[in-house]
């Protein structure tokens, strides 16, 4: 009979858990980024699942059948939306007619007169001439850079197919992924695992729905309120508001500049409030009423209730996922704080020997 090696001694399982520890820590370092593709494949993976799953009982195929199934009607439907969404982008941006030439002679016109202040006449005409030679050069600029957009372009499609390769394998294995994770915890704390897993997945659950409600209220509302009063672009400006939703605080903000700016140098179809500059101020105070009710109506019905994150925790969570992570950082800013702060539940409740199940005696089923 072969002898059983001895155990490991509690110095040799701390020396082992910080090497494993520094050796991750490396890793992700090392390859952070991947961290980003990986992190788009795991979301796709995640909302998909389910519907992967629907398709493999209801039609009887094969998992791997389901999962290609899924990924071509998404590719396609994604497809078919950028195709019809750019022919709208382009139609409506050749009636939008923003001539840099016509924009820099209105400028003038205003500045024609110096301005004024006590015994000072300030020339702002004058201080505004090397604007427009500031704006040529830029221009020059983003065209001689157009050999790196295409760099880009190329790297992205690239990631682009290791996030659609990452994604089917991801879906084909879930289930497999979820029993492995289930079955190396240790049976002790497999029940706190199950539970954990639970509410971390409805926290997220709760999140994409909610977002999802949210984006479509307010792109339909601002699209149809600034449709209104006459604001050209309006479905343009209701699909930004809607897609920029997805950025919390910041992403109202961003979507407003071009909607004022349109406001501005192009006015309104049939509100006739004395000049675009009267119209324009209409329109930022109709924006402003409009994040007003979504702040104190619509984000605390839909996500508010079921994240129950406070607005200032939710905002410095957005800088620090932005300084970590990009865009990416920003817009799983609420789910990662939200699921940070069930993980904190439970390591507390542990550690203060506190009951963690709501029913006091057994976990969720999952």
């Amino acid at each position: 009979m072969t002898p059983a090696s001895p155990r490991w001694s509690t110095d040799t399982k701390r020396l082992v858990a910080l090497f494993t520890v520094i050796l991750v820590g490396l890793a992700v370092y090392r390859f952070n980024f991947v961290i980003g593709p990986l992190a788009i494949s795991l979301l796709i993976t995640y909302l998909f699942a389910p519907v992967v799953g629907w398709i493999e009982r209801r039609l009887r195929v094969r998992r791997t059948i389901a999962v290609l199934i899924v990924l071509m009607t998404l590719v396609m439907v994604l497809v078919l939306f950028a195709a019809l969404l750019i022919q709208t982008v382009i139609v409506q941006a050749r009636s939008f007619n923003l001539d840099l030439d016509a924009i820099y002679e209105q400028i003038s016109e205003r500045l024609a007169e110096p301005l004024v202040v006590g015994d000072v006449r300030l020339d702002l005409r004058a201080a505004f001439e090397p604007l427009r030679g500031s704006v040529s050069s830029l221009l020059q600029t983003v065209a001689n850079r157009v050999v790196d957009v295409g760099a880009n372009l190329a790297e992205g499609f690239i990631w682009l197919v290791f996030i659609f390769i990452s994604t089917f394998y991801l879906l084909k294995d879930w289930r497999t992924i979820g029993r492995w994770l289930e079955n190396t915890t240790p049976p002790g704390f497999r029940d706190d695992f199950i539970y954990l897993r639970g509410q971390i997945g409805q926290t997220w659950n709760n999140f994409f729905r909610g977002q999802l409600v949210l984006a479509l209220a307010m792109g339909t509302l601002v699209g149809l309120a600034v449709w209104a009063i006459g604001l050209p672009n309006a479905f343009v400006i209701g699909v930004l508001f809607g897609v920029l939703e997805v950025v919390p605080n910041f992403g109202p903000v961003i979507a407003s500049i071009p909607t004022v700016l349109i406001a501005l140098f192009q006015g309104s179809s049939w509100m006739f409030v004395g000049n675009n500059l009267a119209f324009t101020v209409v329109v930022i105070i109709l924006l402003f009423l409009m994040q007003q009710t979504e702040n104190a109506i619509l984000v605390p019905r839909i996500l508010g209730h079921h994240l129950n994150l406070h607005p200032v925790a939710v905002l410095v969570a957005a800088i620090a996922g932005a300084s970590l992570a990009g865009v990416l950082g920003i817009l799983l800013a609420s789910p990662v704080l939200a699921t940070l702060r069930d993980i904190a539940r439970y390591v507390g409740a542990r550690m203060l020997d506190l009951d963690l199940y709501p029913s006091g005696s057994s976990p969720p089923s999952v």
